[in-house]
C-alpha cells in the first residue's frame, strides 16, 4: 500500500495576536464585574476566578498547548494532528475565513470544536496556502460528487 504524500502541511505556532485577544477579554471582564452593582465579596470571588483563568490560559500558552498541525491530503482529506496523533476532520461551512483570522468550525469523531489561527502564527506563505486550500477543496469535491 502506497504511503498518503501530503499535499499541504501547516504547522500552527504561538500566535501574539491570541495572547492579546485573551487579555483583553479577561481584562474587559474584569473591569465589568468591578463596575457592575455585586456585592463587594462576589466582586473579589469573580476576579479571583477570571485572574485564575488567565493564568492557567498563560501556563497552556508556554506549553504550547494552542500549537497544532493541519495537513490536507487526497487520500484521507483534512487532519489535525496534535501530539503527533493524527485525527481525521470535517471542515464545517460555517467556518470563517478572512486575511488576518481563520475559524474553523470542526467536526471531530469525539465532538465539535473550532480553531483560531491567526495570519501571525504561520508563515505569509503558508498562511496563504492554506486560505486558498479552504476556500478550493470543498468546491472541488463538491463538483467531483455532480
Amino acid at each position: 500500500m502506497r504511503a498518503s504524500s501530503s499535499v499541504l502541511r501547516v504547522e500552527v505556532e504561538q500566535s501574539g495576536y491570541l495572547w492579546l485577544l485573551v487579555g483583553c477579554t479577561h481584562t474587559l471582564a474584569i473591569c465589568s464585574v468591578l463596575y457592575a452593582a455585586l456585592s463587594l465579596w462576589i466582586q473579589l470571588v469573580c476576579c479571583v476566578l477570571l485572574a485564575l483563568h488567565f493564568v492557567y490560559f498563560l501556563r497552556g500558552y508556554g506549553q504550547k498547548k494552542y500549537c497544532f498541525c493541519l495537513q490536507y491530503t487526497d487520500e484521507f482529506a483534512w487532519q489535525l494532528l496534535e501530539a503527533d496523533k493524527p485525527m481525521d476532520i470535517a471542515i464545517l461551512k460555517s467556518s470563517v475565513i478572512t486575511s488576518e483570522l481563520i475559524i474553523l468550525h470542526l467536526d471531530t469523531p469525539f465532538r465539535c470544536r473550532f480553531l483560531l489561527i491567526f495570519s501571525d502564527a504561520l508563515k505569509a506563505e503558508s498562511y496563504r496556502k492554506l486560505r486558498v486550500y479552504l476556500k478550493i477543496k470543498p468546491l472541488i469535491k463538491q463538483e467531483s460528487l455532480l
